[in-house]
């Protein structure tokens, strides 16, 4: 394959690309306003993300901050909830591996306990006394 025939192969596939973008956005849009809200998105992937990541991919690709998503912000929509499904997918994957036993669908991310601890410096021995009763 050639420069010029992997370009045309190239523009070929983004237009189907936006073909099957437009045909996913007329399937989200229940009002007929070209435009996807807010509860239509959801409504549309509710089942594959928490509200908390959709309403945080919505407002990043709301460029125009109009709250609705338009045609040519949809592309970069389906490309970011492609990225969180697949983040979501191998965090789980991680889980499982690490903790056999454990849930395969995680609903939020893994607690991390970060410890700062100050040099030169006597731990409070009230709080550690407080520690030690409550454990």
């Amino acid at each position: 394959m050639n420069e010029l025939e992997l370009i045309d192969f190239l523009s070929e596939l983004r237009q189907q690309a936006a073909v099957v973008a437009l045909d996913k956005l007329s399937g989200l849009d229940q009002n007929g306003d070209e435009a996807v809200s807010f509860s239509e998105f959801i409504q549309g992937y509710d089942k594959q993300l928490e509200k908390f990541e959709l309403k945080k991919i919505f407002t990043k690709v709301d460029v125009n901050k109009n709250a609705h998503i338009d045609p040519i912000e949809f592309v970069s929509l389906q490309n970011l909830v492609a990225d969180e499904i697949r983040s979501r997918i191998l965090h789980e994957r991680l889980l499982k591996q690490q903790y056999p036993g454990a849930p395969t669908h995680a609903t939020t991310p893994s607690p991390t306990l970060i410890i700062f601890t100050a040099k030169n410096k006597r731990p409070n021995s009230a709080l550690l006394k407080r520690i030690r009763r409550s454990s």
